[in-house]
């Protein structure tokens, strides 16, 4: 379903799922650079999966997915890190690119309308 609402009302309706679902694992998907962290960071409780990736990498994974050009064998790294190390927390959603064990999953489509 495709909704279009202003920035107020994508928080509300965030506030208003987590709420619905508060006892389960929820899993904030969207792509990068679409305003997530701008999102979470006005919700409580809310965490951004580079924070809980990052800070577990040994220097050379970090090195590694740090490298430029992007590669698929780098997002296969990635994916593979996340899916080993990355567990969602009831009452926490997990703002991410990458879908993980979930029981829900909000799909955020932001326009560039919206991120301006």
């Amino acid at each position: 379903m495709s909704i279009h609402t202003s920035i107020q009302e994508t928080l509300n309706a965030l506030t208003a799922i987590f709420a619905q679902h508060k006892a389960e694992r929820i899993c904030v998907l969207a792509t990068i650079c679409c305003g997530k962290t701008t999102l979470l960071r006005q919700i409580p409780d809310c965490v951004d999966l580079d924070d809980e990736l990052w800070p577990q990498l040994t220097p050379e994974e970090a090195a590694f997915i740090s490298q430029k050009p992007w590669t698929p064998e780098i997002g296969e790294f990635i994916d593979r890190l996340v899916y080993e190390r990355i567990s969602v927390k009831p009452g926490h959603p997990l703002f991410t690119t990458i879908i993980v064990d979930c029981d829900v999953v909000v799909y955020l489509d932001i326009s560039d309308e919206l991120l301006a």
